[in-house]
Parts: C-alpha cells; sequence; structure tokens
C-alpha cells in the first residue's frame, strides 16, 4: 500500500492556483498547458509527496452542447453541422475527443465536469437568466452566438449592429433613402442587436425609417409575407433582414407578385447561409463568420484550462458584405 498522501485532481489545483483541467492536462502529457506549468506541476506533487487520483475522463473530451429552448432559431441554424466539425477537428489538434449534448432550460449539468475538461456551448435561445444552471460547472464554459454584455461569462458572437449597419450603408450608397426591415418577433440578443443596428444606422445617415415587417413563425414566413401584402404593395423600395432565410422567403413572394428583386426592389440578408445562394437572385447579404467560432472557442477553452483564469472576456467577430444580385444599382 502506498505512503503517499491521497489528494483530488480538483484538491491539488486548489492547493498550486491553477485550475483543475490544468492539473488534469499535465498529468495526462496533454496540449494546452505550458511546459512551465507542467514541470511545476509535476514537482510540487513529488516534493509534497501525494498520490493524485486522477479521472481520466476529465481530460478525454471537449463537451459541444446545444441549448435548446423553442427550437425556433435553433432549428435554422444551417451553419451547426459545419461549427460541430470545426470544434471536434480543433479538439482532435489537442489531442481530446468532442462530446454531443443537448441541454434545455433545467438540464441537470453537474456531471459535465467528470466528462469534459471544457464546454462550449451554442446560446443563440438563451438569455442572461439561463446562464444561472452553468454556475456549478467548474470546467471553462464558452458561449457562443450571444453576447451576454450584463454577465461575467466567455462569449465569442458577431458584430451584429456593425454588420447591419454596413447592409443598410450599402442600400444608402446604392441610391436608397428610405430602407424597410424584415425580422424575426423571436426575442434573442441576435435579432435585438441588430434591429438596433438598422435603427442606428437609420438614424445617422439621415434616412427614412421604411416598413417593418415582424414574422411570428419562421416555419410560415411565406403566408405571413401574403397577408402583409395582400391589401397593399410594399412601399419601401429596399429592405434588409435579420436573416437570409428571411429575405430568401420574402423574396420568393415579391417575384410571386410580379416584383424582380434587384431590379424594382432591393433585399438584403444577413448570415451568407445556403439560402442566399438558393434565392433567386443570389442575395447579397452580410457574412458572418461562423466557422471561426469552433477554433476560437477551443482556443480559449485551452488557454483557460492551462491557468486559474480570472476574467472572462467577450470576443466580438467581424463581419462583411457578400454583394450578388438582390440590390438595384
Amino acid at each position: 500500500m502506498s505512503n503517499l498522501a491521497r489528494i483530488s485532481v480538483r484538491g491539488l489545483a486548489k492547493k498550486l492556483g491553477v485550475s483543475p483541467a490544468t492539473v488534469s492536462l499535465a498529468l495526462n502529457d496533454k496540449a494546452g498547458v505550458s511546459q512551465k506549468t507542467r514541470v511545476m506541476i509535476l514537482k510540487s506533487i513529488e516534493e509534497l509527496g501525494y498520490e493524485v487520483k486522477l479521472n481520466s475522463r476529465q481530460t478525454s473530451a471537449i463537451g459541444f452542447a446545444i441549448f435548446k429552448k423553442h427550437g425556433a432559431l435553433v432549428g435554422n441554424m444551417h451553419h451547426y453541422n459545419e461549427l460541430s466539425a470545426i470544434i471536434e477537428s480543433a479538439a482532435l489538434k489537442s489531442g481530446l475527443k468532442m462530446r454531443d449534448y443537448l441541454i434545455g432550460q433545467g438540464s441537470e449539468l453537474g456531471g459535465l465536469s467528470k466528462e469534459c475538461m471544457g464546454l462550449v456551448v451554442l446560446a443563440t435561445e438563451m438569455n442572461e437568466d439561463d446562464l444561472k444552471q452553468f454556475s456549478e460547472l467548474d470546467i471553462p464554459v464558452v458561449f457562443l452566438d450571444n453576447s451576454f454584455p450584463l454577465s461575467s461569462v466567455n462569449t465569442i458572437s458577431v458584430d451584429n449592429l456593425g454588420g447591419i449597419h454596413s447592409a443598410v450603408d450599402y442600400l444608402r450608397k446604392m441610391g436608397h433613402k428610405t430602407i424597410g426591415y424584415l425580422k424575426s418577433e423571436n426575442i434573442v440578443r441576435n435579432v435585438i442587436e441588430r434591429f438596433e443596428g438598422y435603427k442606428k444606422a437609420i438614424d445617422v445617415h439621415g434616412l427614412e425609417q421604411g416598413e417593418i415587417f415582424c414574422f411570428n413563425d419562421l416555419n410560415n414566413i411565406k403566408r405571413e409575407a401574403r397577408e402583409f401584402f395582400k391589401y397593399s404593395a410594399p412601399a419601401s423600395p429596399a429592405f434588409v433582414a435579420d436573416d437570409d432565410y428571411i429575405a430568401y422567403q420574402v423574396s420568393e413572394v415579391l417575384t410571386e407578385m410580379g416584383y424582380k428583386v434587384g431590379t424594382d426592389i432591393s433585399v438584403m440578408g444577413f448570415g451568407d447561409n445556403r439560402y442566399a445562394l438558393m434565392s433567386n437572385p443570389q442575395l447579397s447579404t452580410v457574412h458572418a463568420p461562423f466557422s471561426s467560432f469552433g477554433y476560437l472557442a477551443v482556443g480559449k477553452i485551452m488557454e483557460q484550462a492551462s491557468v486559474a483564469a480570472e476574467f472572462h472576456s467577450h470576443i466580438l467577430v467581424g463581419t462583411k458584405l457578400v454583394l450578388r444580385k438582390s440590390v438595384k444599382k
């Protein structure tokens, strides 16, 4: 029987002032911890005469969880598969696997700390109150596609305000002085920020705010659009949408009504997903680099795992315009 004092990974981490994940990475000879820190941990174990009780599962994987509240937005997130593949690839490069999870309000999360060294959460449908259930986790957590500006958590999100502003400014440069807006009724951070960006751009450039159409059911956008235009034609000569899917569906209804999108009326989207390419004509849109979220998230997990992180960070990823044929020039 060993005469060495037994100590848990968590207990040793607390004693050394590092994170539990850092200790596990060092002991399992995994990437994500500096050589200096690794040597410090191993030397401390030897000098203090400890035998560390390892939980090998803790360092074997990075978790990728989808938070699903109502499914209206997550169900339409066409970049999910690409994002999942990138997170898995980035994890493998660090000698880790990826575990998939589906999380909802009230989900029990305590076991995740034993299964993963860090957790990446697709937080599109979350609000600030939903963060409470993650507070029990003692592993690094990074939230994607939501900025949570009022909370001290790690986030990676798109520059929604700047992206929409650039779309409105482009329509202005193409000669449009009245610009309408196509939006989802879902009250989530992305929708709120994009609409704020639209209103600020209208004000900054001295433009006239056009019609604002709000869609309650993303599965029935065409039906709602037909109702909007049933008794009167759209008065705005240009529209910007808070999502390519909405822009695509409305463009099809306008075409049904005899309008030539890109000639009679201008439409711009947001996201640069497959619906921008399916549209006829193809949509000019705001490219949101969602794929970069995966690399940034795994990098942030590894960074936080290598030190006892005391600070959080909000990473804002920039956008760019992709110009096609849906805007009158």
